[in-house]
C-alpha cells in the first residue's frame, strides 16, 4: 500500500489540512446483521451464515417478515427483472445465471420457519420470500434468526457477479424488506429499471478469501489473519442499508485521507496515470457535498475500478463502497466525461440516496434526479460553466447544456415523478436522471442559487436517515421559496412532466420620425411551467435593452421607443431556462428574416451549437 499524491502541492497540502476534521460517527441501529462469508473463486460462489438480531420499530405487530433475494433475478430468462429489461442493461446482456440458495431459516429457539416460507409471490419470479411467524412480534420486541445460503455469482452483469477471477459480490444475501412505521413491508420484486429500498442496520461481516487477495467492502476494516489457505477479514458498520464487496487477486490500492475520511483506491495494474483524476474528484466531491448536504459520517470510502471485462459492475454505489470506471489512460489537457463523471455520480449518492435513503423503485427521481443535478453542479463548480462536460484544445462543452440536448429534443420525455417501472431503458435516463437535474438548474437559475442551495440542503440534512418521499423535498423549498412554491414550480415539473417552452414570433423595429424608432417584440408560451422570463435586444451600436416577462402571462407583446433601431432579440439570455428543448426558435434578427431554406436553417444550428459549445 502506498500514499497516493494525485494533483500538484497544493492539493496535497489541502488535503492534510483536512485530516484534522472529525464527524461523529453515525449510532449503531437496533437492528443487527452478523454474516460470515467464504468466497468460493472456482464455483463463483459465497457460502454465508446470516446472524439477524430484528426489533420491530413499527406501531403494529408484525405476524410474518419479508426477504429479498435479489440474485434470484438472474435465475432465468422469466423473472420480473428479465423480462422488464429484456436481458440487458445499459446495452450490455445477460451472459448467465445465478441465484441465492436458502439452505436453512431458523429461529434462535430451534423453530423452522422456511417449510413454511412463500417464494412464488409473483410469476417466474423467486426475488422475494415471505416468512410466516408463529407468533406475531409486538413493536419494541426482537426476534433472532439464523440463516444459511449459498449465492451463486453469475457472469457480471447488472452491477454483480464474476469475470474469471474477479468478484463483484453485490446484492448477496437474504435482506429484510424496508419495515414501514405502520407496520407493511415495502416488499416488491426487482425491476428492470429499479434498485433497492431497505431499513438501516448495524452489520458486522467476516470475509473469508483465499490467501493474496485483495478485498474492499462496506465498513471498516477491524481484524484480518490468516488461516491456513484463507484469509478471514471483519468488516464494521453502524447505520447503513445494504453491504457488498469485492474481491480480485490483481487489486493495486492506494489510499489518502480527506475530511477525515479515508479512502481506498482499489484499480487494475495500469491505471496509476488516471488515478489522480479519480483522487481529485474524490476529495472535491467529500468537501463540496459536505459542506452542500452535510459531512459524510462514515470513516472509510472504497473506490473501485473494475478490470477490463467487468464493465457490469461498473457505475454502482453501495454505503462506503463505489464502483466507478473508464478509461486506464490520462491525456494531459484533454478531459472526455470519463472518468470523473462517474466517480462524482457514484460519490454523489452516498448522500443521495445513501444517507437519505428515498424509495428508489417507487420515487427513483430522489436517487438519480438528485444525484445527476449534484453531479453535474460539482463538474461545474470544479471545472467551470461551460467546461463541466468535454474540455479539448479550442472546444468545450456545458453539461447541463448538452443534458439539455439529450432530455428533450425529440420525442416527449415523461415526468420523472413515477416509479422506475413506469420506463424503459431510454426514457429511464432521459427523464429521471436528466429531466429531474434540468428542473433542480433551472430552479436553481431562475429563483436564486444561494435559497436553492439553502432548500436542497435543508433537504438532504433534515431528512438524513429517514426514508423521505417527494413531499418532504417539497416541504424543504416552500420552507425557504415560501409556501405553494413547489405547488408552482416543482411538482409540474416533476410530476406532471410541464415544460417551460417559450419562443419568439415576431420583432420589427421602425421609423417613427426623425431620430425615433418603435420597436415591438412578440413572444408566446408553448409549456405550461410558470418561469420569469426575460428578453434581451440589442440595437447595431451594441446598446442592449432587457424586458421582463412574468410567469402569468403566457403571451408577451411589448413596444418602446428609442433613438436607433433594435435589429436583433434573445430569449432567456442568461441560459437559465434549460426547460424549453427547442433553443433554435428563441433568437431573431430583422436581418436574417428574409434568409430562408437550408441557409436560415444552418444558421439556426450554429447558433443553438453556440449555447453549448464554446472555444
Amino acid at each position: 500500500m502506498s500514499a497516493l499524491t494525485a494533483g500538484p502541492a497544493a492539493h496535497a497540502q489541502e488535503a492534510r489540512s483536512h485530516d484534522a476534521v472529525v464527524v461523529a460517527p453515525p449510532s449503531p441501529c437496533p437492528t443487527r446483521y452478523a454474516i460470515e462469508a467464504t468466497l468460493d473463486p472456482g464455483a463463483h460462489a459465497v457460502d454465508g451464515t446470516l446472524r439477524l438480531h430484528w426489533v420491530n420499530e413499527s406501531a403494529t405487530p408484525a405476524s410474518d417478515l419479508w426477504f429479498h433475494l435479489y440474485l434470484n433475478a438472474f435465475a432465468s430468462d422469466d423473472t420480473v427483472f428479465m423480462r422488464e429489461s429484456r436481458g440487458q442493461l445499459r446495452g450490455v446482456r445477460s451472459p448467465g445465471r445465478g441465484g441465492i440458495d436458502i439452505h436453512s431459516l431458523r429461529t434462535s429457539g430451534g423453530v423452522d420457519l422456511l417449510g413454511g416460507a412463500q417464494r412464488a409471490l409473483v410469476r417466474g419470479d423467486a426475488t422475494q420470500l415471505r416468512v410466516p411467524l408463529p407468533a406475531p412480534i409486538a413493536p419494541g420486541d426482537a426476534l433472532d434468526l439464523l440463516v444459511t445460503f449459498r449465492a451463486r455469482l453469475p457472469p457480471v452483469f447488472a452491477r454483480t457477479g464474476h469475470a474469471r477471477d474477479f468478484h463483484m459480490i453485490a446484492q448477496w444475501f437474504p435482506k429484510l424488506a424496508r419495515h414501514e412505521p405502520d407496520g407493511r413491508w415495502a416488499s416488491f420484486p426487482y425491476h428492470g429499471m429499479g434498485e433497492f429500498y431497505a431499513d438501516f442496520a448495524t452489520y458486522d461481516l467476516t470475509l473469508r478469501t483465499p490467501r493474496g487477495w485483495v478485498v474492499g467492502a462496506t465498513g471498516a476494516k477491524t481484524s484480518e489473519i490468516s488461516k491456513g489457505s484463507l484469509t478471514e477479514r471483519r468488516f464494521h458498520a453502524d447505520r447503513v442499508h445494504d453491504v457488498a464487496w469485492v474481491a480480485w487477486p490483481h487489486f493495486v490500492e492506494h489510499t489518502l485521507r480527506h475530511e477525515g475520511v479515508t479512502v481506498r483506491f482499489l484499480h487494475p495494474p495500469g491505471h496509476e496515470a488516471v488515478l489522480p483524476r479519480h483522487a481529485r474528484i474524490v476529495r472535491e466531491g467529500l468537501t463540496r457535498f459536505g459542506r452542500a448536504f452535510g459531512p459524510y459520517p462514515y470513516p472509510t470510502l472504497t473506490v473501485v475500478l473494475p478490470p477490463r471485462g467487468a464493465e457490469g459492475a461498473a457505475g454502482m454505489e453501495y454505503p462506503t463502497l463505489i464502483v466507478s470506471g473508464g478509461p486506464w489512460f490520462d491525456v494531459p489537457g484533454v478531459r472526455t466525461p470519463f472518468p470523473e463523471d462517474v466517480t462524482a455520480h457514484e460519490l454523489a449518492h452516498e448522500w443521495f440516496y445513501g444517507l437519505v435513503a428515498s424509495h428508489e423503485v417507487q420515487w427513483p427521481m430522489l436517487d438519480e434526479g438528485l444525484t445527476q443535478w449534484a453531479t453535474t453542479r460539482l463538474l461545474t463548480d470544479v471545472f467551470g460553466a461551460g467546461r463541466s462536460a468535454v474540455a479539448l484544445p479550442g472546444l468545450t462543452l456545458d453539461a447541463f447544456e448538452l443534458q439539455r440536448l439529450l432530455a428533450l429534443r425529440g420525442r416527449p420525455t415523461p415526468a420523472p415523478g413515477q416509479p422506475a417501472y413506469a420506463f424503459d431503458d431510454e426514457t429511464y435516463g432521459r427523464s429521471v436522471y436528466l429531466r429531474t437535474a434540468l428542473v433542480l438548474e433551472t430552479t436553481r437559475r431562475t429563483f436564486g442559487a444561494a435559497r436553492f442551495d439553502r432548500a436542497i440542503g435543508h433537504y438532504a440534512r433534515a431528512q438524513r436517515f429517514r426514508h423521505p418521499t417527494p413531499a418532504d423535498l417539497f416541504a424543504s423549498f416552500d420552507g425557504v421559496f415560501g409556501a405553494g412554491f413547489s405547488a408552482r414550480i416543482l411538482e409540474p415539473a416533476l410530476l406532471r412532466g410541464e415544460t417551460a417552452e417559450a419562443h419568439l414570433v415576431r420583432l420589427d423595429s421602425r421609423a417613427d420620425g426623425p431620430g425615433k424608432y418603435v420597436t415591438e417584440v412578440l413572444a408566446e408560451r408553448g409549456g405550461a411551467l410558470a418561469l420569469p422570463l426575460t428578453i434581451a435586444l440589442r440595437a447595431a451600436s451594441g446598446r442592449t435593452r432587457r424586458i421582463a416577462w412574468p410567469p402569468g402571462a403566457p403571451r408577451l407583446r411589448a413596444s418602446f421607443t428609442a433613438s436607433e433601431p433594435y435589429t436583433a432579440a434573445q430569449l432567456d439570455p442568461d441560459r437559465h431556462n434549460l426547460l424549453d428543448g427547442d433553443a433554435l426558435d428563441g433568437a431573431l434578427s430583422i436581418q436574417s428574416r428574409a434568409r430562408t431554406g437550408l441557409f436560415a436553417r444552418v444558421l439556426a444550428a450554429l447558433q443553438l451549437l453556440v449555447t453549448a459549445v464554446g472555444a
